[in-house]
Order: C-alpha cells, then structure tokens, then sequence
C-alpha cells in the first residue's frame, strides 16, 4: 500500500537503477529526478523526445515515446521494494520526471 509521499526508484530492464523520486503516489506521478550514474545510458533519448515535443514534431516524438516503452522501465517504492510497478509514458525532461502507474 503507497503511503503520502513515497520515494519511487526507476529500473531499466536489466534492473539498474537509473534514478529516483518523491512523489504523491497517484496514478500519475510528477517530480523532480534525481538521476544516478546510469541514467547517462537514456539521457539522449530523452532529450531528444523533449526536443521533439517542444518543436511539436508529434510523429518523432510519438516514435520516441513507442522507443521509450519498449525499453520496459519499471518502478518500485521505498515502502515495498520488491514489488515492481508497470509503468508507461515516461518522460525525464530538465530535472522532472512523469509517469503513470498501470494497476
């Protein structure tokens, strides 16, 4: 059960943490991302899907985002680690971060 503020760590498929959050658990989750070292690996497919987004190249970012997902990031909390969390829309742009949680 996610409590008031969780902090929620982001894997990559492999189960390397690329970075983590506090956030409201909601079913739409915003905050700031503090990244680890292994965020680099990913940091150019973001910004390029922020560069994207923010030039309205809506086909490029779509493609981007469809890149994003299959990389099959997951979730978990600083409540119940073991327990990973679906997630889909990730999007890691200046510092925030957003997604949502699939129940």
């Amino acid at each position: 059960m996610l409590t008031n503020k969780s902090t929620f760590e982001i894997f990559d498929s492999t189960h390397t943490l690329i970075g983590r959050t506090t956030a409201e658990p909601e079913l739409q989750l915003c905050g700031t991302f503090l990244p680890t070292q292994y965020f680099n690996k990913y940091e150019n497919l973001f910004r390029s899907l922020e560069h994207a987004a923010n030039q309205i190249l809506l086909t490029h970012a779509d493609q981007l985002e469809k890149q994003i997902a299959s990389l099959n990031f997951y979730a978990t909390t600083d409540t119940n680690p073991e327990n990973k969390l679906t997630i889909k829309d990730l999007q890691i742009i200046e510092g925030w971060i957003t997604f949502q949680i699939i129940k």
